[in-house]
């Protein structure tokens, strides 16, 4: 996954970084926030689902095999530890898990899954929400953060 580039829209500036040099995990609220006012300003242009979903089905090939690699050297050392401790149950499930990970088949199965978009209204940058105006309902006047949400009892 290292020789693979992105370019990337950094604020005004472009950049070519790695495929691995990015996150897999959800995005934060805060980068949201800077992508609607990107969005506004006209720094970026917005996308819609189906060109979201055309760009994760062009990378899936390069996600699959990043988790294929990763999930396989997860269970080698839960084999090893198995394998230590005397589980052989587990250590039989394990090694199934990581022969089924290593076939093409598998390979090819995950690579044809469609990965997941939807679309999140609050990402419109005519989404009006308090983060916009730089001032939170959520801060009390004692300067701590209260709950965006209520949770019912």
């Amino acid at each position: 996954t290292q020789n693979i580039m992105l370019r990337v829209l950094n604020l005004s500036k472009i950049e070519d970084v790695t495929i691995d040099a990015i996150s897999d995990q959800e995005f934060s609220e805060d980068e949201c926030r800077r992508l609607r006012q990107s969005i506004k300003l006209g720094l970026v242009e917005r996308m819609t689902v189906g060109e979201i979903q055309e760009k994760a089905m062009a990378l899936q090939a390069v996600r699959v095999d990043d988790w294929l690699e990763t999930e396989i050297l997860k269970l080698s050392h839960l084999r090893d530890r198995a394998s230590e401790m005397g589980h052989r149950k587990e250590l039989r499930d394990i090694v199934a898990k990581i022969e089924l990970f290593k076939t093409p088949e598998e390979r090819q199965r995950r690579i044809h899954e469609i990965p997941e978009v939807h679309a999140d209204p609050r990402m419109d940058p005519s989404y009006g929400s308090d983060d916009d105006s730089g001032e939170s309902e959520a801060k009390k006047q004692d300067g701590s953060i209260a709950p965006r949400y209520s949770i019912p009892k």
